[in-house]
């Protein structure tokens, strides 16, 4: 980043000229084979440029204040296994347990801090369409939960919350199946939300989801879901090191900082900053 600023100023360009002028679009191969689908980081250069004030500030700003901007980009796990197996890189299993009303989440997927016993709970209560406070986590047992590559280089949500996403979504369709039979609908003409299955377009066709639950595990027994996710195939190059950098997704992001700088002892002081990222879907 600091180079870019260097080259602009020999290049009479404003450092958010430059950058716009090299950034990436959405379906990108890069030269070293990284596929890049989505991609806002123009918008993101376009939103902190505007909301800091750019315009009137860079160049106009008294002796010792200053204003610069910083891009980035991070992945989203990375493409190929930090362990080597062919194993999919998060699995997930999740149980109903028999009175319908509680949903045990087994993952190996490790909490450090990043909230991810949070977000991968929301994703399983979202798709089943029941409460959060029912998915009861059982985590980090190397003997109850399936495998999972680890928590690093930014993958759970991404990578062990489509595990999750799957595991719920065989769940829901041994329910509504069950449903669909107690009703006497089309199963697929149903949904669940709020912890209730019933018809959209005529929502008093419908029943408790626990009261379901409880049904299909009287019926079959227990109603479990198992979900995996590995990335692509097709990520890197096929040249010495094409799978380092490689990811099924990246991130972006323009910060604008205004600093204060004594012109005396060169300490800096930050006294804003405006942070546009391109996330994706926040969970």
């Amino acid at each position: 980043e600091s180079l870019l600023d260097m080259i602009a100023e020999d290049l009479g360009l404003d450092p958010f000229e430059i950058r716009l002028k090299n950034a990436m679009d959405p379906n990108t191969r890069t030269c070293n084979a990284l596929e890049v689908s989505s991609c806002e980081f123009k918008a993101t250069l376009e939103g902190a440029r505007l909301a800091s004030g750019w315009a009137d500030k860079k160049g106009r700003l008294p002796p010792g204040k200053g204003i610069g901007v910083g891009c980035g980009g991070f992945v989203s796990g990375a493409g190929y296994p930090i362990y080597r197996s062919d194993f999919p890189h998060s699995n997930a299993m999740i149980r109903v347990h028999e009175d319908g009303r509680a949903v045990s989440l087994h993952i190996a997927a490790a909490e450090i801090g990043q909230g991810s016993d949070t977000v991968l709970c929301q994703i399983a209560a979202e798709e089943l369409g029941i409460p959060y406070e029912w998915i009861w986590m059982v985590e980090c047992d190397s003997v109850l939960a399936p495998v999972d590559l680890g928590s690093y280089s930014s993958r759970v949500t991404l990578m062990a919350g489509n595990a999750v996403k799957m595991a719920a979504a065989r769940i829901k369709e041994q329910i509504l199946e069950v449903a669909g039979r107690r009703l006497g609908c089309d199963p697929h003409a149903l949904t669940c939300r709020e912890a209730r299955i019933f018809v959209p377009e005529h929502p008093s066709v419908g029943m408790d989801w626990a009261e379901a639950a409880a049904l299909a595990f009287s019926q079959a027994g227990p109603v479990v879901g198992t979900g995996h996710y590995r990335p692509p195939s097709t990520l890197g190059g096929e040249f010495k090191g094409g799978t380092v950098g490689t990811s099924p997704a990246y991130s972006f992001s323009t910060v604008v900082a205004e600093v204060s700088v004594d012109l005396d002892t060169g300490q800096v002081k930050v006294d804003r900053c405006v942070d546009y990222s391109d996330a994706g879907t926040v969970v």
